[in-house]
C-alpha cells in the first residue's frame, strides 16, 4: 500500500531552483522533474509565480522566466 507524504515548499526555494537551471523557459513538466512532484502540482506552482510575478506565460505550455540567476542570488526577490 502506498503512503503519501506532505512537504511543503517555499516559493523561494522553488525559484532558486528554477533560477538554478539556467533556463530562460521552463514548463511545469520541467519543474515536475526537477523537484520531484507530480505534474499537476507543478502546474499548481508555475501558477502561484505567476501570480507573485517571478514567471510570465509565454504559450500554452511554457512561462518565461522573469526572474534570473543572478538578481535572485543578489536578494532582490
Amino acid at each position: 500500500m502506498a503512503s503519501s507524504v506532505k512537504i511543503k515548499l517555499g516559493l523561494d526555494h522553488v525559484v532558486s531552483v528554477l533560477a538554478s537551471t539556467g533556463k530562460r523557459y521552463v514548463t511545469a513538466k520541467d519543474l515536475s522533474l526537477l523537484l520531484g512532484v507530480s505534474t499537476k502540482t507543478a502546474g499548481r506552482l508555475m501558477a502561484r509565480l505567476e501570480d507573485e510575478g517571478f514567471v510570465r506565460r509565454y504559450s500554452n505550455r511554457a512561462f518565461k522566466l522573469v526572474i534570473t540567476p543572478k538578481r535572485f542570488n543578489s536578494g532582490e526577490f
